[in-house]
Formats: structure tokens, sequence, C-alpha cells
């Protein structure tokens, strides 16, 4: 995932409060993290496949994913900065299994993402991971960055404070309802696993 600028009270108003208070409790209660497959320079159907793959993934791992949209600065510090739109995924480990954190930052070094996003249960100490060795990264490879702790109410998006973006929207993503369609997740997912596997980053 892309570094961010701090969410504004804008997604206190594009959020109901149920929405709110069901992520909020969902991170004080168990780890969360967020991650993209876009990258801006990629085609935008690479990206959206990306994201599928991404997406298979962890619902096949049996993660809660929540779709975020929202605003980016890619390349954050340099003189590459840029302000990108990309659809991204909020994560949480509902069956504390304890290995988000293992399978985001897989994920982001697949994917070539700058950094992924970590939040450890009860939203405090967030950070982010680099995952990509392009030249002059925000976060260097395999280095962490703190983020700030996570809060409720007009200083919304609380589990995501500091992370430079703006007004995100939220929306469920559930697995495919049908034989086929279950199947077909489960066969991205094993190749993206197998995929990462071969490349040592899992």
């Amino acid at each position: 995932m892309k570094t961010f600028s701090q969410l504004n009270e804008s997604l206190t108003e594009s959020l109901t409060e149920s929405s709110l208070s069901r992520i909020w409790s969902h991170v004080e209660k168990h780890q969360a993290g967020a991650i993209s497959g876009y990258r801006d320079e990629n085609a935008k159907s690479v990206n959206k496949s990306n994201n599928r793959e991404i997406k298979a993934y962890l619902l096949k791992k049996g993660y809660s994913v929540t779709r975020v949209q929202g605003n980016y600065i890619e390349n954050h510090g340099t003189d590459k900065a840029k302000e990108v739109g990309e659809p991204s995924f909020f994560v949480v480990d509902m069956n504390d299994t304890g290995k988000l954190d293992k399978d985001l930052i897989a994920l982001g070094k697949r994917f070539e993402q700058d950094s992924i996003l970590i939040v450890p249960k009860g939203g405090k100490g967030a950070y982010l991971y680099g995952t990509t060795t392009r030249e002059d990264p925000y976060i260097e490879y395999n280095k962490t960055e703190k983020v700030g702790n996570g809060k409720y109410g007009k200083v919304a998006g609380a589990f995501l404070s500091r992370i430079r973006g703006r007004e995100f929207a939220f929306e469920s993503v559930t697995a495919p309802g049908t034989r086929n369609g279950k199947w077909g997740m489960s066969v991205i997912a094993d190749a993206v696993e197998k995929e990462m596997i071969e490349n040592g980053h899992l």
C-alpha cells in the first residue's frame, strides 16, 4: 500500500456511524492492516487484476476484507511524489491467526507496493512496512515507520491515523456465493501463494 496523508473529517461524513463503529470494534479486538495492488504506472487492467488476486488470497485465508477508496501520495518525499487514487483493502484477522502481517508483507512484495499498513490489536502503534526494492522509496525495504495510534469520533479513521489519505469510503467484500465462483477464487489464491513461496516472500 502507498503512503497516505492524515484522514480528515470528510471520512466521518462519508461513513455512517455504524460503519465506523463496526470497523473500530474490529480494530480494538484484532490485528488489522491495509494493502493495494495498484501502481500509477501500471495499466488499468493490470491494477484491477492485481487487486483481484489480492482479494482472492485474503478471502481464502479467512480474513475480513473491506474495500477502501482513497487518494494517496505515491513515492512520497521524492521528486516523483504524486497524488493518485486507488482502490485498496482494509483487512482484519478476525480469527486471530497471527499471520496477517506476514501475509500482507508478502503480498506487498509480490505486487511491488511502496509499503503496506499494519495495525496491531487495539489500534495503537500502527506502522507502514516497506515492501519495494525500487530506488529511493519513502520507506526502505523491510524497514518500518510508525504512523500513529487509533482514535474514534471526529478524528475519524482513527486506526488509519496519519496514513496520508483523504475521503475514504468503505464497502464490505465477501467471497463468491456460487460453487464456480468459489472455485475460481481458490485457483487465483493458490496461484498467488505459489508465486510468493517460489519468490521467497512467504
